[in-house]
């Protein structure tokens, strides 16, 4: 079958991962309904984040399924303006949701009238730079700092698959386990170094800085081009039972909480084992139901959006017992979700895409 064929799973894993990140950030805008101490169900929660990781894995795997393959270097401008026409309508509805929130008094959201300080990371955010300083890495919609590290991988790439595309199976090994050693070296590093410097300016170097995070998204090149030199005979069944096995030793140790909760690359490996599975298991011709990938086209939206819907429905769910709150709060924001997907993603990346002649080749399996 053609590499380029749909990855329906890799699509229904971005929900998965754009879920673990949701969760995360509701344990923290609901801490009320979370007593003090652990528990298998506040783990879980605490360790959404590590849906990061996997974003970086993916996007890097993504983008080399669909841009390597005739030998021919990728068109820099065409790939650079098809990334500008994925991410950046839904990125600035995100921060447009989050304005209007914010004036109109949702409690717990970036302060927008903060005057010039709020000018300046504006600026920084619409040009997609401010994870490269620390004060406005997090500002105005905090998940945008991810957007401003992609920005950086997506730079890079056109380099990156070219060099890594002539490297053979021993050489893309290497590069995989180079990037794991480094991603568990640095946060290793944040959660036993004896020092912190003021701010916690660790974490961020080591988290938040774009080139610290580069180890995720090479690791995904990698992973991809040796599933691309891989052609085992093994059918999807085993491979998509291989994958379910890998998810579930995943969730494991986050439930045990077996590495804390401020690193997130120590999975690196099983992540990138779980992406390689489910993409050889859809190679082989493995179906997934249309729900989970019809939730997947809606992930990234769901992504920038959900902390502006969290706030603004904090006071309404505050008075609703756990078992309603979450689920009311899922579902809104999967509403506003498909919204945005439906309403702004779509025609405006097709509108975006007519203005050039010239478009790169298509993405069928978005990162």
């Amino acid at each position: 079958m053609d590499r380029r064929q749909r990855l329906d799973s890799l699509t229904a894993l971005r929900f998965f991962l754009a879920l673990g990140v949701f969760l995360f950030h509701y344990r923290w805008i609901e801490a009320h309904r979370f007593p003090a101490g652990e528990s298998a169900l506040i783990n879980v929660l605490n360790q959404g984040h590590f849906g990061v990781s996997g974003f970086f894995l993916l996007s890097g795997f993504i983008l080399a399924w669909n841009y390597h393959g005739d030998g021919a270097p990728v068109d820099r401008a065409a790939f650079w303006w098809h990334r500008v026409a994925r991410i950046y309508p839904v990125y600035l509805a995100g921060l447009a949701l989050l304005f209007v929130a914010a004036l109109a008094g949702v409690p717990g959201l970036y302060d927008v009238r903060a005057g010039s300080g709020a000018l300046g990371d504006l600026l920084l955010n619409l040009v997609m730079v401010q994870a490269w300083h620390e004060p406005a890495a997090m500002s105005w919609n905090g998940v945008n700092w991810t957007l401003s590290v992609e920005a950086f991988f997506y730079l890079l790439f056109p380099v990156l698959i070219g060099a890594m595309g002539r490297l053979g199976p021993a050489g893309l090994v290497a590069v995989v386990a180079g990037a794991a050693a480094l991603g568990a070296g640095l946060d290793l590093l944040h959660r036993y170094a004896p020092f912190s410097p003021p701010g916690d300016r660790l974490f961020a170097l080591s988290h938040v800085f774009p080139p610290a995070r580069l180890a995720e998204f090479v690791a995904g090149i990698a992973g991809c081009l040796l599933v691309l030199r891989w052609r085992p005979a093994v059918d999807a069944v085993v491979w998509r039972r291989a994958a379910l096995i890998v998810g579930a030793a995943i969730v494991a140790v986050l439930t045990l909480r077996v590495y804390g909760t401020t690193g997130q690359r120590v999975l690196l490996l099983p992540f990138l084992a779980l992406i390689v599975a489910l993409a050889i298991a859809d190679r082989a011709g493995a179906r997934t139901h249309p729900v989970p990938v019809r939730l997947g086209e809606w992930s990234f939206a769901l992504y920038i959006v959900h902390q502006p819907v969290l706030h603004a429905l904090a006071p309404i769910t505050a008075a609703l017992p756990s078992a309603v709150a979450l689920p009311l709060a899922l579902a809104v924001s999967l509403g506003v979700s498909a919204l945005v997907y439906h309403g702004i993603e779509v025609p405006a990346r097709r509108r975006l895409l007519a203005l050039r002649q010239r478009q790169p080749r298509p993405v069928r399996a978005r990162p």
